[in-house]
């Protein structure tokens, strides 16, 4: 879980420093640093760039240091909700039952293999097992998750 936490923080930090820079360069305020000095107005302007600079970094860690906040204190599914707006949800809660009722199909294996690989699958999902929706939805999804066989060549 270490890994996955390290990966989120340096993931926000990336995305804060290129919105910082993309917000410098369409404002042009890189101008200056990426031409050559030439007298001491452009000196001043330069360091009237890196003042703007220092000034937006320190608003971009007071930024990072909310959005860390909130990430870790929202919960998961608030999150999730926010972020596909209503979605259906997880494509993998309802792999399977698409590729059945042909919503979905794939030119890489044949609904009747499809359905002889996973026969065990479907009879615990249509079973007396997981009646309600959800819990079908997690069965799924935890079933694609951690078991997807190659179905080419069957």
């Amino acid at each position: 879980m270490d890994d996955l936490k390290e990966y989120r923080k340096k993931e926000l930090k990336d995305f804060v420093l290129v919105n910082l820079i993309i917000i410098l360069y369409f404002s042009n305020m890189l101008n200056p640093i990426l031409e050559s000095i030439e007298n001491q107005e452009e000196v001043f302007r330069i360091l009237e760039v890196a003042q703007t600079v220092f000034l937006n970094a320190i608003v971009a860690a007071v930024v990072y240091i909310y959005v860390f906040i909130f990430d870790s204190l929202i919960a998961g599914d608030i999150k999730f909700k926010v972020a596909y707006l209503g979605n259906k949800g997880l494509l993998g809660e309802t792999i399977f039952s698409d590729i059945r009722s042909k919503k979905i199909g794939d030119k890489r294996f044949t609904l009747e293999s499809f359905l002889e690989l996973y026969a065990d699958f479907f009879d615990n999902l249509d079973g007396d097992t997981y009646k309600d929706v959800g819990d079908k939805r997690r069965y799924e999804n935890a079933y694609w998750c951690y078991y997807q066989p190659e179905l080419t060549g069957i």
